[in-house]
């Protein structure tokens, strides 16, 4: 079991790599593959969601690269920073720990495609990503939400935990 720290958590991850030998005679070389992550979604979920559906035939021409997003599977879980922006910085940190400089491939399901969607939108990171595949990922904001729904009440200071809400 891969643990990794990254942003000053420990992150339980996986890595599926391959390609063949290059051709260029030195024999240690592998081929350029492109970057997958995948991230998956809350609460019950874990990378497993995705290491027994697509990682494996995604691995077969990309290398794949996993995580159990923090407070979830065997990461650590820390007491507070869940919020979107604490796993967009988790991202940074890990993909800057693994490597990956070329543009990457984004797999989110759920609460990962919103993190996601929030890593690319960060304009900083305009050119660090290939494209950005989701699966019932959340798409309004809150503050578009309570906007056409005026009886929607919000606390700006409410973040998703495992330990319950935290307001």
């Amino acid at each position: 079991m891969p643990i990794e720290e990254a942003n000053g958590l420990k992150f339980h991850t996986q890595h599926l790599t391959g390609g063949q030998p290059s051709d260029d005679g030195d024999g240690g070389e592998r081929t350029k593959r492109p970057q997958v992550v995948m991230l998956h979604g809350l609460v019950i979920d874990n990378l497993s969601s995705w290491y027994y559906t697509l990682a494996n035939p995604v691995a077969m021409v990309a290398d794949v690269h996993l995580v159990d997003l923090r407070g979830h599977g065997r990461s650590e879980m820390p007491k507070t920073g869940y919020t979107v922006e604490d796993n967009v910085d988790d991202l940074v940190a890990l993909l800057d720990l693994w490597g990956i400089t070329e543009p990457v491939h984004l797999f989110g399901n759920s609460f990962g495609g919103v993190v996601s969607n929030a890593w690319a939108g960060v304009l900083r990171f305009e050119s660090a990503f290939a494209d950005i595949d989701e699966a019932e990922a959340f798409q309004k904001s809150v503050s578009t939400i309570v906007s056409e729904n005026p009886s929607v009440q919000h606390s700006s200071s409410y973040q998703w935990s495992p330990h319950g809400p935290m307001l």
